[in-house]
């Protein structure tokens, strides 16, 4: 872990466990590590708020279980407006390495927050 530049949990997808998985990743990874996560539910930028590193922080659009089966394919990488450049760059060289294509989209659930805070 002390060398990690990506770390990609395999908990459940659900809110507890993806909290406890990333307050344990961000206290012990190094403060360059990528956290990722594979989730269809939970938004990233929830996550991300939790963390001292809400810049590199991404949720994998994709079931875990299902990803060896994927290669090849399109990956869905959710990130938040705090996404940094280095982490894109980071992730789409590692997802181009092991044979898919990675595609970054907006975390549907801040763009509605966003939205829903703007004056009407």
């Amino acid at each position: 872990m002390r060398e990690a530049d990506l770390a990609i949990d395999c908990v459940p997808d659900e809110l507890e466990s993806k909290l406890e998985i990333f307050c344990l990743l961000d206290r012990m990874a190094p403060p360059r590590t990528v956290l990722a996560t594979p989730t269809t539910r939970l938004s990233i930028a929830d996550l991300a708020s939790c963390t001292y590193r809400a810049d590199r922080c991404v949720a994998i659009a994709h079931e875990a279980s299902s990803l060896a089966d994927g290669v090849g394919s399109q990956l869905e990488m959710r990130t938040t407006s705090k996404t940094s450049a280095a982490t894109v760059e980071l992730l789409t060289r590692f997802w181009t390495r092991t044979g898919f294509v990675p595609v970054f989209t907006a975390d549907p659930a801040e763009f509605k927050a966003e939205s829903a805070a703007e004056p009407a």
